[in-house]
């Protein structure tokens, strides 16, 4: 399969320390049972930081009885840390602090999640698989998400067996499943990408997952990178498409990640469907306005849709753009690669390439514009009443 770029650098660091474990327990079962249910019930609260201030008083009064299940929650607590960070700053830049934080909080979570597996064997719960699969890298990680998932169809069997009726728990659980098997199929198409069995591995896991969770948006978006990759552009399509459908049409709230839905419209992009790949970018422009790569991609959609940098396999005879479609779609690329250029004075570490390709639309979509200036101004009086309709629209509503 084609290399591709590792979807991110884990960071280790050989100062962390875990908390020690001798094979003596020697604090009493019920006060280390004690620190162990009000840490969870901190967990329930939203609280980690009070959830992770327990159980550390719990291992240092007595650092002989760090059992596998407080090493395990810690672990847990220490993830839960590092997420609350990325979600405060998910769609912004990331400053050193942030990221030295993170960074910490999860270092410290694979060393204590390490060290539950090792004390605690298979007793451990699959979460703690499936967060060591995030943490580590290549086939480790791939290990471990296997050894995650094999918990989680043993616990969907075990409730199957018992007659319980929570298709809800059963039906999460599955989904746990398919998002273990999307990233396993990610790995092998980044770090594990030299395999002999990377391809065959991913269209495997994509086939389970797509069996387990037939109605997962990821595992249809996922599916059709590999698809892409082993040179299938329609069946890719098809994938992709499916993938958007099962979530466009549902609440906000129950939609894709911003990076998966980011990466959906990547994809989209590479299978030719611009104007589907500008609906899914909007999704992410609502939550974050500021992202150069959103306004980037944005840009390039529509400079696409105009006609611009076609590629005749996926878009077919670019001269068939009217100049007039052509210069409505180019008066949204200038805006966008406008806006992009405008914050990229602010970010000393924005992409090179990436605006060296902005300003080159932008000089090409300038000179074509600065040659049609009555289409421009009627297709910039018809976006003025579209904002002056959708206004009414909206308070109407209100």
């Amino acid at each position: 399969m084609a290399k591709k770029k590792s979807a991110k650098a884990k960071a280790k660091s050989a100062s962390a320390a875990p908390v020690s474990a001798a094979p003596v327990v020697s604090m009493p079962n019920q006060v280390l049972s004690e620190a162990i249910a009000a840490a969870r019930a901190e967990l329930d609260r939203c609280n980690p930081t009070a959830a992770r201030d327990i159980l550390l008083a719990a291992a240092n009064a007595d650092p002989a009885a760090a059992n596998a299940d407080l090493l395990e929650l810690l672990g847990f607590t220490e993830m839960d840390l590092a997420t609350s960070y990325h979600s405060e700053v998910a769609h912004s830049e990331i400053g050193d602090s942030v990221a030295a934080l993170i960074a910490n909080h999860s270092e410290q979570a694979e060393i204590y999640l390490r060290k539950a597996v090792e004390l605690g064997k298979d007793r451990v719960e699959p979460a703690t698989y499936l967060y060591l699969g995030q943490l580590c890298l290549g086939a480790e990680a791939a290990t471990f998400y296997e050894r995650g998932i094999k918990g989680l169809e043993d616990e969907i069997e075990i409730m199957v067996l018992s007659g319980a009726d929570d298709e809800d728990e059963i039906n999460n659980l599955k989904r746990k499943i398919s998002a273990a098997l999307c990233s396993m199929t990610e790995i092998y198409m980044t770090d594990c990408c030299d395999d002999p069995l990377a391809e065959q591995n991913c269209t495997e896991f994509m086939a389970r997952a797509q069996t387990i969770d037939p109605s997962s948006p990821d595992v249809h978006s996922t599916t059709a990178s590999v698809l892409l990759s082993k040179c299938q552009p329609e069946a890719a399509t098809e994938s992709i498409l499916r993938s958007i459908s099962l979530w466009s049409l549902e609440e906000p709230n129950t939609w894709p990640t911003y990076p998966t839905r980011l990466a959906s419209a990547k994809v989209l992009m590479e299978c030719g469907k611009d104007e589907e790949a500008s609906g899914v970018l909007e999704t992410v422009l609502k939550e974050n306005d500021e992202d150069l790569e959103v306004w980037y991609l944005f840009a390039w959609c529509y400079y696409r849709m105009g006609g611009g940098g076609c590629d005749e396999d996926m878009m077919g005879d670019t001269n068939a753009v009217s100049i007039d479609d052509k210069v409505d779609c180019w008066v949204d690329a200038k805006e966008c690669l406008e806006k992009l250029l405008e914050l990229a004075e602010k970010d000393a570490e924005a992409d090179p390439g990436m605006l060296q390709h902005a300003s080159e639309m932008l000089q090409e979509v300038s000179l074509l514009l600065a040659q049609h200036p009555d289409i421009v101004l009627r297709v910039e009086e018809g976006q003025r009443e579209n904002v002056g309709d959708e206004d009414e629209d909206d308070e109407m509503e209100m």
